[in-house]
């Protein structure tokens, strides 16, 4: 017998079976399911949350971070922030806001290393050697430097407040009067 090629009982028989199947086709049943969360938590751990917070503040890039952990580039954003989702922006959860701050810090202290050997390596010399488009550029970078060094102000406004007091003004008629003889 050749492949393909079947005799007239064969044919007959494997036609009565697919025609007429001997159990009913399966029923399936597919339920919509409500929006939201499904059962069960599912949120992200928090050990993970800082994990994606240390990365993207580190400097990889959110939509890398959202195809490795399977999680949107606004929850990235919110952990980012503190928060633990967007909705908690202004609630930020504690623990990693912290965890946040430290990752800055440890950030802020490598570069701040890195800024003090250049400033040591710029010296008189150079500095009196060089044009006025470099010496403009240099002092242009030192004063943002100080800027971001320096704490910032109690305000929070960044603004310089002045409070000046000045006397009441005295109506006419809360003077003595005095009147002269002629």
């Amino acid at each position: 017998m050749a492949i393909g090629i079947v005799d007239n009982e064969s044919f007959d028989a494997e036609l009565a079976r697919l025609t007429n199947p001997t159990k009913p086709p399966s029923v399936i049943h597919i339920e919509k399911s409500p929006p939201g969360r499904s059962e069960g938590d599912n949120n992200v751990p928090n050990e993970l949350r800082k994990v994606i917070q240390d990365e993207n503040l580190n400097g990889t890039s959110p939509t890398e971070l959202s195809k490795t952990f399977g999680i949107s580039p606004s929850s990235i954003s919110a952990y980012k922030k503190g928060a633990t989702s967007t909705a908690s922006y202004n609630n930020p959860n504690q623990e990693l806001v912290k965890s946040g701050n430290d990752v800055r810090l440890r950030i802020s202290s490598k570069a701040t290393s890195k800024i003090l050997l250049a400033m040591k390596h710029i010296t008189e010399d150079k500095l009196a050697n060089g044009k006025a488009r470099d010496l403009a550029g240099i002092a242009k970078d030192m004063s943002a430097v100080v800027k971001n060094i320096m704490p910032e102000s109690s305000s929070g406004n960044g603004q310089n407040n002045f409070i000046f007091y000045a006397p009441r003004n005295k109506q006419e008629d809360s003077y003595d009067i005095i009147h002269l003889a002629k």
